[in-house]
């Protein structure tokens, strides 16, 4: 026996399923998009796009701050002038005085800013008022099994400072 669907019934349902489905198609398209957004994301390389914390490139006139800088007394503000090294040779620099940094960082950058820093009365570095400097990241450098602050951290990072003529490093933070 063949049953008969309700017409009525029917045309009462067909509004809700197209709006199911219109629904349901954008929150499908939503998905791909995040999970290709994810994919595109993990593979970037940060040494091509420097994402400096708290620095932005919106104007070099701008007043720049890396955070974890500023809770050592550190500010950065980016540089006009053209420096006497390449970008190339102050990680080449950088990577000489910090070996183990360069080797074991999940990432690097360098940036060309201008260094302000009075460390305290006790410190042995020299007071730093809009010094040009190259500013080499060394990111996420995993902590040795035995170091006693691996048990909240896994990696820290190293800020190495090149002077900007010369490339002598001028100073280093680990953070």
């Amino acid at each position: 026996m063949i049953r008969r669907r309700n017409s009525a019934a029917d045309s009462r349902d067909a509004p809700s399923r197209k709006l199911s489905g219109i629904v349901g198609a954008i929150l499908f398209g939503v998905g791909i998009l995040w999970v290709g957004w994810l994919l595109l994301a993990s593979h970037s390389n940060v040494s091509d796009i420097p994402l400096w914390p708290g620095i932005s490139n919106l104007s070099s006139s701008v007043n720049v701050q890396a955070t974890p800088l500023l809770a050592e007394g550190i500010s950065v503000s980016l540089a006009q002038q053209t420096p006497s090294i390449s970008q190339q040779q102050a990680l080449s620099l950088a990577n000489q005085y910090e070996p183990d940094a360069a080797t074991q960082a999940k990432s690097v950058s360098a940036k060309f800013v201008l260094l302000n820093y009075a460390p305290s009365a006790s410190a042995t570095h020299n007071d730093f008022n809009n010094t040009p400097v190259w500013m080499i990241w060394y990111q996420h450098i995993p902590l040795a099994p035995d170091d006693p602050s691996a048990s909240t951290r896994s990696s820290h990072d190293l800020y190495v400072f090149l002077d900007g003529t010369t490339g002598k490093e001028v100073l280093k933070v680990w953070i």
